[in-house]
């Protein structure tokens, strides 16, 4: 396997690892503590909390695998110097190749790994 396709998987790899050893954000000691969200004469009020379901996060990631080996249609964002780096965005991009664009690919895949 070329360093290429190796690296992003590895990549991916030490992301699933740091999130099931304690992502950033985590908080100790169960859900945080609802605020009072009533508002007052002096304050505005405040937004309903979402809350993401069983069913909701299901519909999220069949969304991000649905995508995730869609090659096209795809927007590039990359730089060329001559005629020998107009590549496929599989080879650009061996990990990060489905969805839309790069980016939209690697968000994908974090909300998974999540």
């Amino acid at each position: 396997m070329n360093m290429n396709r190796l690296f992003p998987m590895l990549l991916v790899a030490v992301m699933l690892a740091g999130c099931l050893a304690g992502c950033p954000g985590k908080q100790e000691g169960g859900p945080p503590e609802e605020k009072n969200t009533a508002a007052s004469p002096s304050s505005p009020a405040s937004p309903p909390r979402l809350q993401t379901t069983a069913e909701v996060a299901a519909g999220f990631s069949r969304l991000a695998l649905r995508c995730i080996q869609k090659e096209y249609p795809n927007k590039l964002d990359h730089v060329m110097n001559d005629s020998a780096e107009v590549r496929e965005p599989r080879d650009l991009h061996p990990a990060f190749y489905g969805c839309f664009d790069w980016h939209s690919s690697v968000h994908g895949h974090w909300m998974l790994v999540r």
